[in-house]
């Protein structure tokens, strides 16, 4: 199935079309498959369900390190639909970082290993602003390429000089939708949980941290 979805999709049709990308895949599967039974584990929290969850996320982050924010995405469940918030009211924020401690650990190793593996001292290094505005762009170009997958090319190059209208429309559609979402949250907790997933998953991507070229 998931070779199917991605197969249907423009953006991704590398995932199912270059021998290199079939990491992909095996990251999504792993992925899902982690939060299927991080579900598992919410309905009875025995120790048991749990080594299940971390040790899906250890094959997860092993497939491809953009597995490194499931934890978060954990949390989001957690919120809704799962509502488990509503059990723990008085002390959420120390429980969440004591049930997933384990689990942001390893995300935390990962992404260090991920750091010194795709480091070159010989490679250009760009400004932060530059990385940061580049992150602006990407991160509503994705959204705009998943509804209308136009303009493709097999290599995107980084842009050290992005104009200024496309930054500052870029950073007003996600300042309007994320205000949405938040007022919005009681009554349309799925939009509010939806826009925070695809926030926190895409983070690996927009070049914040630089990898590579």
């Amino acid at each position: 199935m998931s070779r199917l979805f991605f197969a249907l999709h423009p953006l991704r049709v590398e995932s199912v079309a270059w021998v290199a990308k079939r990491r992909d895949i095996l990251c999504i599967f792993f992925s899902i498959l982690t939060l299927c039974l991080y579900v598992y584990y919410t309905e009875k929290p025995v120790i048991k369900r749990y080594l299940l969850v971390f040790f899906s996320f250890v094959l997860a982050l092993m497939s491809k390190p953009m597995a490194v924010t499931l934890p978060l995405v954990m949390i989001l469940l957690d919120y809704w639909p799962l509502r488990r918030f509503e059990l723990q009211k008085s002390n959420a924020i120390s429980w969440q970082l004591r049930e997933k401690a384990l689990l942001f650990i390893l995300s935390g190793v990962f992404s260090i290993i991920t750091f010194y593996a795709h480091h070159d001292p010989l490679m250009e290094h760009f400004s932060f602003h530059s990385r940061l505005a580049n992150a602006i762009v990407s991160f509503a170009m994705y959204l705009e390429k998943t509804f209308w997958p136009h303009n493709l090319t097999v290599l995107q190059m980084f842009s050290v000089q992005l104009p200024v209208g496309q930054v500052l429309y870029s950073s007003l559609l996600i300042i309007i939708v994320s205000v949405f979402v938040i007022t919005a949250r009681k009554r349309f907790s799925y939009l509010f949980v939806g826009w925070l997933w695809y926030t926190i998953t895409i983070l690996p991507a927009l070049g914040i941290v630089q990898f590579g070229l």
